[in-house]
């Protein structure tokens, strides 16, 4: 997948809000060496985390 010019939802749908399912002002995004993926959700003062291969 690296490289790719096109990328793939992995997540989304549920609109914005405070569950951890949903993001409110995201400002950022990083992936980490192992493919883990992490969002700054600003409104929501925190750092979201999500692994590889996580289904929630």
């Amino acid at each position: 997948m690296k490289g790719a010019k096109q990328g793939i939802v992995v997540a989304g749908g549920q609109g914005e809000g405070n569950s951890l399912a949903q993001l409110s002002n995201p400002y950022g995004i990083f992936v980490d060496q192992s493919d883990s993926i992490y969002a700054v959700d600003c409104s929501n003062a925190r750092i979201m985390c999500w692994h590889q291969g996580a289904t929630q």
